[in-house]
């Protein structure tokens, strides 16, 4: 029967009167009326039904809608991720910033000096210092540095003067204690020279 042109000439009346009731109520129940409609627009396509046709336009706009929804969530997302990417520079850029002034702290201090930054990193790490130390390691390093400068061998301790070399020439016992004392202080002038 499919595909078949049917018609209603040799049915009865009773029969084309059955026909034309579930006719009547398939377009009246709203659960079945839409498919009942299309149903009858496959078999013929000239069948126009203005429900259909807003149907068709309805869902046309939905999907022209959903697609602008789309390329709105996209769009917000390449935003979104733009954004974060921006964020995320800018924070990089300030620890840079940050850690070069942390490793400069000290040369701008006055402690070391620039040439001096690879010796202190590498004293850093064999020391065990962390990362945010360079001021402490820095003087650290200079403390080691003055601690291992050499004490002038002239240096001599303090004695009491001898009462006999007073007696028998005054003049020259306080000539030699005068050259004495003058070779001490030049010592440790030198020494506190060398030891900064």
């Amino acid at each position: 029967m499919a595909g078949e042109n049917v018609s209603l000439e040799g049915m009865s009346e009773s029969e084309r009167n059955g026909l034309a009731a579930m006719h009547v109520r398939m377009l009246q129940d709203p659960a079945v009326r839409r498919d009942y409609l299309r149903t009858i627009k496959k078999l013929n396509p000239t069948f126009t039904a203005p429900e259909l046709e807003i149907d068709a336009a309805m869902e046309v706009e939905r999907k022209a809608i959903a697609d602008r929804e789309k390329a709105l969530d996209e769009r917000a997302k390449k935003t979104e991720d733009a954004v974060a990417a921006m964020a995320a520079e800018r924070a990089e850029e300030k620890a840079r910033a940050a850690w070069d002034q942390l490793k400069r702290s000290p040369i701008e201090a006055g402690i070391i000096t620039a040439e001096e930054l690879p010796a202190l990193e590498k004293l850093m790490k064999d020391e065990g210092f962390n990362s945010t130390q360079y001021m402490q390691a820095a003087k650290f390093m200079k403390a080691q540095q003055v601690m291992a400068a050499p004490t002038p061998g002239a240096l001599k301790p303090f004695r009491m003067p001898d009462n006999k070399e007073l007696k028998a020439n005054p003049k020259k016992f306080f000539q030699d204690s005068l050259t004495e004392g003058l070779n001490e202080s030049n010592a440790r002038r030198v020494a506190g020279k060398f030891g900064q």
